[in-house]
Order: C-alpha cells, then sequence, then structure tokens
C-alpha cells in the first residue's frame, strides 16, 4: 500500500511525459512535401516555392532555411525573425515567408520580381527536424511582342509602331535597335549605353525617329515615326541583342488625300459602235486597282489601267472602257487600295438617246469626209485644167512674137538686129518663167538702159567696197601687229610669273619635304611611347589578372572552407539529430516499461 501511495502523485507526472514523448516521436515523422513537378515563371513576374510539411507541425519557433543547390542563401529564419544579413545580396527585398502559415508547417517561399539568374534548384530545410525538400524554378526569357496586323499610317501624319516586352522589364540600359533590312544603312533608330547613335541611321529618317524614354523602364520601346513618307512602307524589326529577342511590325502607307474618280466621255468605239469612258484619279499610295461596274453591280472587261509615278511619290490611274446600251445605262469606276482599305467611287448615266445620236453623227461624219476628199479631188482637177490652158495660150502668143521679131530683123540694121533679138530672147525668156505681157522694143531699149546703169553703180559700189576693204585690211593688219606685240608682252610675262611660280613651288617642296621628315620623327617618337604606353598596359593586364586570380583563388579557397564547414555543421547536426533519436528510442523503451508496469500493477 505504501508503495502505491508514493506511485499515486507521480502517475499524472508520468502521464505529461509520456505525452511529451508522443508528440516529440509524431514530429519526427513529418515529412517536407514540394512540388514534383518544375515551377515555371517569366522574368518580372511574382512565383511562390510551395513547401509544406505533412503532417503539418508548427514551425514558427524553428530555424528554416532556403537555399540554392550553390549554398547561397535565400532565406533564414530563426527565433521567429527574417536573418537579413545571411541573404545573397540578389535575394535582399524580393523573399518573404508566411508567418501565418508556419503554425501549419508551410513554409513556401516567395519571390518577387524574378530574374532570369533566379532559375535553378532550390532547398527548404528544417535543421531542428532534419527534413528537406528540393524545387526546380525555370524561368522564361521575356519576348518582344508586336501587333498581329499591320500598321496603316496616312502620308503626312505621325505613327507609332508598338513593340514592348512581356513580361515588362527595364530596358533603358540596354542596346536597343530599330531595322529595316531593305535600307542601307538598315538603322532606323540605334540606342546603346543610354544615348542615340544618330550617325548610324539611315538619312532618309533623320529627326523622324524617337522613343518613348519614360516608357523604356517598362520595357515599352514603340517608335514614333514622323511626317509619314511613302518611302517609308516596309517590315520594319525591334531588336534587343542582350535578349536575343525580336518582333517585327510591318507598315503600310496610305495617301492622305486621294481624289474621287473622275468620268469623261472619251469617244465612240467604231467597231463596237459602243460609247468609250474614261476613269481618272490622283493621290494614291500604295498603287491602287481601278474597276468597271455596270448598274447592276457586274463587272466590266476594261483595258490595261495606266499609271504615273509622280515626283512625290504618288499614283494616278486611269482606265478605259467600252460600254454599250443596257438596260439601265448606269456605270461605276471604282478605284480601292485593299491594303490601306480605302475605295473611291463614281457613278454616271449615259442617256439611251447618246448612243443613236453618236452613232449617226458617227456616220454624218463618215459621209462628210467622202465628200470632202471628193471634193478636193475635183478641185485640183480644175486647177490642172486651168493652168494648163494658159501654158497653151502663153505658148502660142510666144510663137507670134517670134515671127515679128523675124519680119523686122530682115530690114533693121543687122548690129541693132542683133542686140534686139537678144533683147527678145531675154523678154522671151522672162514671159515664159513668170507669165509677163509681151513689151515693145521701146521698153525694152529703156530696160536696157537701166540695166547699164544699174550695172554702173554696180561697179562704182565694187570700186568703193574694194577701197574700203583695202582700208579694213591696212586696219586689220595693224591691229594684228599690235596684238602680237602685245601677246609677246604678255607671254613674257607669263614666262616670268612661271619661274617665278617654279621657284616658290621648290621653296614650298622643300618646306614641305622638311616638315615631313618633321613628322615623321614626332610620328616615330609617338610610335615609340605607343608602344610602352601599350607593354605598359599589357604589364598591368597581366598584374590585374593575375591579381584576380589570387583573389579568386582565395574566393574559392574560403567558399571550399564554408562549404567544408557547412558540411562539418551538418554532420553535427545529423549526429546531433541520431543521439536524439536513440534518446527518444531510450525514453520510448522506458516507457513502454512504465506501461507495462502500470498494466502489472492494475491487475494486482
Amino acid at each position: 500500500m505504501d508503495g502505491l501511495s508514493l506511485q499515486a502523485p507521480l502517475r499524472p507526472l508520468r502521464l505529461l511525459v509520456v505525452y511529451f514523448l508522443l508528440i516529440h516521436s509524431c514530429r519526427g515523422q513529418s515529412l517536407l512535401i514540394g512540388p514534383s513537378q518544375p515551377i515555371v515563371v517569366k522574368v518580372g513576374d511574382d512565383i511562390i516555392l510551395p513547401c509544406h510539411l505533412e503532417p503539418a507541425v508548427d514551425v514558427a519557433a524553428k530555424t528554416l532555411e532556403w537555399k540554392r543547390s550553390d549554398s547561397e542563401f535565400v532565406y533564414v529564419w530563426r527565433d521567429g525573425q527574417d536573418l537579413t544579413d545571411t541573404k545573397h545580396p540578389s535575394y535582399k527585398e524580393r523573399t518573404l515567408l508566411f508567418p501565418d502559415e508556419l503554425k501549419r508547417g508551410n513554409m513556401s517561399l516567395k519571390l518577387s520580381k524574378v530574374k532570369l539568374s533566379d532559375q535553378g534548384r532550390y532547398e527548404c530545410y528544417i535543421p531542428d527536424l532534419n527534413k528537406q525538400s528540393f524545387i526546380e524554378l525555370v524561368v522564361g526569357q521575356s519576348q518582344l511582342i508586336g501587333p498581329s496586323q499591320p500598321i496603316v499610317a496616312t502620308v503626312g501624319n505621325d505613327v507609332i509602331l508598338p513593340c514592348s516586352l512581356e513580361p515588362t522589364e527595364d530596358v533603358a540600359a540596354k542596346t536597343l535597335e530599330w531595322t529595316r533590312s531593305d535600307l542601307n544603312p538598315i538603322f532606323v533608330l540605334l540606342r546603346h549605353a543610354g544615348q542615340n547613335f544618330v550617325q548610324t541611321k539611315h538619312p532618309s529618317f533623320e529627326g523622324r525617329t524617337r522613343l518613348f524614354f519614360d516608357e523604356l523602364k517598362h520595357g515599352n520601346i514603340s517608335l514614333k515615326l514622323s511626317k509619314v513618307k511613302p518611302s517609308d512602307a516596309g517590315r520594319y524589326k525591334c531588336y534587343i541583342p542582350k535578349l536575343n529577342t525580336e518582333s517585327f511590325v510591318e507598315l503600310v502607307v496610305a495617301s492622305g488625300a486621294v481624289s474621287s474618280p473622275v468620268i469623261s466621255l472619251a469617244g465612240i468605239d467604231e467597231a463596237t459602235r459602243g460609247v468609250v469612258l474614261q476613269c481618272e484619279s490622283k493621290g494614291w499610295y500604295p498603287e491602287p486597282e481601278v474597276l468597271w461596274l455596270d448598274g447592276e453591280g457586274n463587272l466590266l472587261s476594261a483595258g490595261p489601267t495606266e499609271t504615273v509615278r509622280g515626283p512625290d511619290d504618288l499614283y494616278t490611274v486611269s482606265s478605259r472602257v467600252t460600254v454599250e446600251k443596257r438596260h439601265s445605262n448606269s456605270f461605276t469606276c471604282r478605284v480601292q487600295q485593299k491594303d490601306t482599305n480605302q475605295t473611291r467611287e463614281t457613278e454616271i448615266h449615259v442617256p439611251d438617246d447618246f448612243f443613236a445620236i453618236q452613232s449617226s453623227s458617227s456616220s454624218i461624219i463618215t459621209g462628210l469626209a467622202v465628200s470632202l476628199a471628193v471634193c478636193i479631188i475635183l478641185f485640183i482637177l480644175l486647177l490642172f485644167s486651168v493652168w494648163k490652158w494658159r501654158q497653151n495660150k502663153t505658148n502660142s502668143k510666144l510663137s507670134r512674137r517670134d515671127e515679128t521679131d523675124k519680119e523686122e530683123n530682115r530690114t533693121n540694121d543687122p548690129e541693132e538686129a542683133e542686140a534686139l533679138t537678144g533683147e527678145k530672147l531675154e523678154e522671151k525668156a522672162a514671159r515664159s518663167l513668170f507669165g509677163l505681157k509681151i513689151v515693145n522694143k521701146r521698153t525694152l531699149k529703156e530696160e536696157q538702159q537701166k540695166r547699164e546703169e544699174a550695172v554702173q553703180k554696180l561697179e562704182e559700189e565694187k570700186q568703193r567696197s574694194e577701197n574700203e576693204r583695202e582700208q579694213l585690211q591696212k586696219e586689220l593688219e595693224d591691229k594684228i601687229k599690235k596684238s602680237e606685240s602685245k601677246l609677246a608682252e604678255v607671254q613674257q610675262q607669263l614666262n616670268d610669273e612661271k619661274k617665278k611660280h617654279e621657284v616658290e613651288q621648290q621653296g614650298l617642296h622643300q618646306k614641305m619635304k622638311d616638315d615631313m621628315q618633321a613628322k615623321n620623327q614626332e610620328v616615330n617618337q609617338l610610335s615609340a611611347e605607343l608602344k610602352e604606353l601599350k607593354e605598359e598596359k599589357q604589364d598591368l593586364e597581366d598584374k590585374v589578372c593575375s591579381k584576380l586570380a589570387e583573389v579568386q583563388q582565395q574566393l574559392n579557397d574560403e567558399k571550399k572552407t564554408h562549404e567544408v564547414e557547412q558540411q562539418g555543421l551538418h554532420q553535427k547536426m545529423k549526429d546531433d539529430m541520431q543521439a536524439k533519436n536513440q534518446e527518444v528510442n531510450q525514453l520510448s523503451a522506458e516507457v513502454k516499461e512504465l506501461k507495462e508496469e502500470k498494466q502489472r500493477r492494475e491487475k494486482e
């Protein structure tokens, strides 16, 4: 009874010890559970790396560690707080746990603003329980996204070519390129180290392209193109070399002020007796197509479209079609550009009477043309007949005159007759050539006298001209002599100047030669100094490389030492856990013995 009385006060204490040991034993059986598949995330996004205990155990008071496979600490929780000093600098202010979830055994890690360098294998670890789990994080690269449809711009206006990173990322310090492969040079805009390189830009885009600098930190590298020209049409590429991502934007340029088609009547088709209509429209870009439609909307067969490109790169198009009389006599000319979704059309109505009038008018014109041709032929024949009649009449008069002259020659003085005969022959020739009337002998003598006076005047004029010519020749010879003398003086001056110039050239050449020698000496001296500088630079580079190698070796040694210490610490923790497990097993055995003793005593 005394033994029972002594054990009775110890019973609650034993039960408490048993309860504690049972809980401790259950905790030792919990497992850290993580995802079986890699976690995929894009650059710039936030992500949760899941890790929790099953069965759930409160871990708020325990040490919790998140680290990379390269032993870099991502997050450390100890004594109920975040140890930021142990965290790798690249993860500062980007990792956190959920304190309210720790009491449920959830130690999932939230990683904000994921970087490409965050990719890798992560370990969540509870040193007190010697439990760990691994999570693989795969980081996707940001991609440049552009429009899926062509961008349509109007000549003279401004346009924005959209291009941005998804997920967003700050690209203000990165190299950004906008190019067009059909240009030389290909660059529309080049930005490097925060500066625009104007020298590499194609001249046609000078002063017309820019980025939105405030948007670069959001990954937006859209290009603004001002005062659009027809030549700006094409396929543009936006490219970020460091991220090796690109996107394409198709720009279609439309003319701003296209004219509505103008339809005019161009004439009559003689073969079909149809009316020819002509349509013209100006100010198009790119080149449009022209369609002809009847009143029911049916497509008409037209001739080839004539296209003229002006100095402003805008197109003027014209087309002709032959139409015949129809039910409505309504015809439409449609000019359209499918790429820019522009359409202009004009409708014309041709009255029924116009086809009849045009047909009859054509017949009348043909008849008039034939009649006119016949009249012209008859008129030519009439003129030929009149000319022939006058020619015969003139010949008969000349014949009678010849007979009269012969009779007069028989009675007059032979010399006079001979002179008259010459005069008559001249008169005959003049009459035969110009159709003059027959003149009498007295008139011919007067004309002969006038001719002699004219000849005398001509002789006098000739003599006067000869005198003037001799005088002019003499003056010309004097001028030539003076010119030759002047030329000789000028030639002498030129020779003197040439000699002087040659002397100056020789002096200049000698001076240039001396200067070149001096410059060569300076170049040689600079080359020697440059060589020395290069050698010094090489020595410095070798020293820097050697120093870097030493530092790298020290870092590697420290890293190895740290790894050894970490391994020793883990081994020590493992040994401690084994010792704790042995103690637990021993206590479990004691509990078992106590239970057996309790049962035995209860039986007693």
